[in-house]
């Protein structure tokens, strides 16, 4: 489920930064209803202030959802969010990441929207 949410926060900062709009005011917005999630405030942080040592590394995320697709798997359970919460930490973890927080994701995101002058590797 923190992966999944972590997909939405990093596309909420990248939108918001798109179109001119100051993510942690974005985020402050977003945290006093019900899009108020750990994940927004912890890792959304993090990804904003462009925090990402230290942590819970993108590598052990991408292991963990590696795991739980497997016993999706193994159980013949359909589970589309788990699986493209994979295939983006593993992308991210290709990009250069997977030593930096899992919030990294949205470096992954910036880089994929042509804006990758945030990357901390």
């Amino acid at each position: 489920m923190v992966a999944v949410n972590l997909m939405g926060v990093c596309e909420a900062i990248a939108v918001a930064r798109s179109a001119g709009v100051d993510p942690k005011l974005m985020q402050e917005v977003l945290s006093t209803g019900a899009a108020r999630s750990g994940v927004l405030e912890t890792h959304g942080q993090r990804y904003i202030d462009n925090q990402l040592q230290g942590g819970f590394r993108s590598d052990l995320m991408k292991k963990d959802l590696g795991i739980a697709s497997a016993v999706g798997t193994h159980y013949q359970r359909s589970q589309p969010a788990t699986t493209l919460a994979h295939q983006l930490m593993q992308a991210s973890c290709n990009s250069g990441f997977a030593h930096l927080d899992s919030a990294a994701l949205g470096l992954l995101y910036d880089r994929l929207n042509g804006n990758d002058s945030r990357r901390d590797s």
